[in-house]
């Protein structure tokens, strides 16, 4: 049986670790936003100061943005992979498919069920997604959407 806890032997190198991903997933979620942050009152938008919450607040599903981010993490760390080298322990993949210029990022959350080929996934779970039906995403002849 594996521990379930874990010794630090740097827990301020720890802290300033954790401080830059949480800076860095705010920083992503306030540039990829979807509607205007609602302050509690005036002195927190004059000071434009914004909590983790309010930043997550400002997608109409945030639950599923922060799923989307959580898979992109889970993709690169997985140490029991499930999908193939390509994706799997390969940040670069990401890196390079993300254009220069501004873009649209469609998410949803789905999980195939037991045994079902990605073909019948993609046609019958993930085509049919209404969230994507509402983000304007048309599904073209090939496996991607376009936009």
């Amino acid at each position: 049986m594996k521990k379930a806890v874990h010794t630090f032997k740097n827990p301020q190198a720890f802290l300033r670790n954790l401080e830059a991903m949480n800076d860095s997933i705010f920083q992503i979620m306030e540039m990829s936003c979807e509607k205007e942050c609602e302050y509690p009152n005036s002195e927190f938008r004059d000071m434009q100061l914004k909590s983790c919450d309010q930043v997550a607040g400002q997608f109409h599903r945030p639950d599923e943005f922060l799923e989307s981010l959580i898979d992109m993490i889970r993709v690169t760390f997985q140490t029991q992979m499930f999908g193939n080298l390509f994706l799997n322990s390969n940040p670069a993949f990401l890196y390079e498919a993300i254009p220069s210029k501004p873009f649209i990022l469609g998410y949803v959350s789905a999980v195939s069920k037991p045994g079902e080929s990605f073909s019948d996934f993609w046609n019958n779970t993930i085509v049919k997604k209404p969230q994507l039906q509402n983000l304007w995403v048309t599904f073209g002849s090939g496996n991607f959407p376009s936009v």
